[in-house]
């Protein structure tokens, strides 16, 4: 965990007294790790060949039982990433916006321009960037990164510069908000021109706070163009499953935040009630 992010939870955790919550990542099925041991690999430097920073995203919201049907039938028509040895990357997001949670309600409120700010953690290359992504009103995705200290303890001169490079003025007033972590599976396609994810074991914690979204399993495919074909894209739809919006973000405010509206995310929330049984 970086340290801005464990300070973030320090002071809140200390604030409530209660403790720091870790992302204590639940034990994965065999069944899951012999599916992804079946794979062919793809390292980190081929996989930037499909990093599309600039990019159309469906999403899916799955179950985790639905992965573990689907990954099997994946595994001819695409490589899976292998960093160190490992198949199952973990990551930690660290939110930020501001005190109104303006970026927030630009997501939930449906705006032309919608931004995230973030610094994003790999533990197994233990990498970490500064992150915004904006989509506009065409629906396209942009991501724009900076190498950060994962070390780094607050947001110094040169990370505030580059924000107010890729961040509209009024939203430059940012605060930490929220971590979220999760378990990641990527796919490549062979023809290196589609990206696939898979994300389970979600967590998200304010420090005094702490949820999880149990068995829930987000899919997300990246393409240059809407109309590329997926293999992957033809067997959700053979299995009747619509795309959806699921900004991991806006879900952890709405679970985070209870002074928070959400009333866009209701459908959403209500999904991950029924599938937890109650949540």
């Amino acid at each position: 965990m970086n340290s801005l992010a464990t300070q973030f939870l320090t002071i809140k955790s200390e604030t409530h007294g209660e403790d720091t919550p870790a992302a204590k990542i639940r034990a994965i099925p065999w069944q899951l790790a012999l599916t992804a041991s079946e794979f062919q690999c793809i390292d980190l430097e081929e996989i930037e060949a499909v990093s599309l920073a600039n990019r159309f995203d469906i999403k899916f919201c799955l179950t985790f039982e639905q992965i573990e049907r689907i990954l099997p039938l994946l595994k001819h028509a695409y490589r899976m990433l292998t960093v160190q040895g490992y198949r199952l990357q973990e990551y930690q997001n660290l939110y930020f916006d501001t005190p109104a949670f303006d970026l927030y309600h630009l997501h939930v409120n449906n705006r032309a321009h919608q931004y995230k700010v973030r610094i994003r953690e790999y533990a197994s290359t233990h990498q970490a960037f500064l992150e915004v992504k904006h989509k506009n009103n065409r629906g396209l995705t942009m991501k724009n990164r900076l190498p950060v200290d994962p070390d780094l303890p607050f947001l110094g001169s040169q990370e505030r510069n580059w924000l107010a490079e890729n961040l509209p003025e009024s939203y430059l007033n940012l605060e930490p908000k929220l971590v979220n972590t999760f378990t990641r599976i990527i796919l490549a396609d062979s023809r290196l021109q589609e990206r696939v994810t898979l994300d389970f074991n979600l967590g998200f914690s304010s420090g005094w706070k702490v949820e999880r979204t149990g068995c829930a399993a987000i899919a997300e495919v990246k393409l240059e163009t809407r109309k590329q074909p997926s293999l992957f894209l033809e067997i959700i739809h053979s299995c009747h499953q619509r795309s959806t919006g699921f900004s991991k973000y806006g879900i952890g405010v709405a679970l985070l935040y209870d002074q928070v509206k959400s009333n866009s995310l209701k459908s959403r929330l209500l999904w991950l009630k029924r599938i937890n049984g109650g949540f």
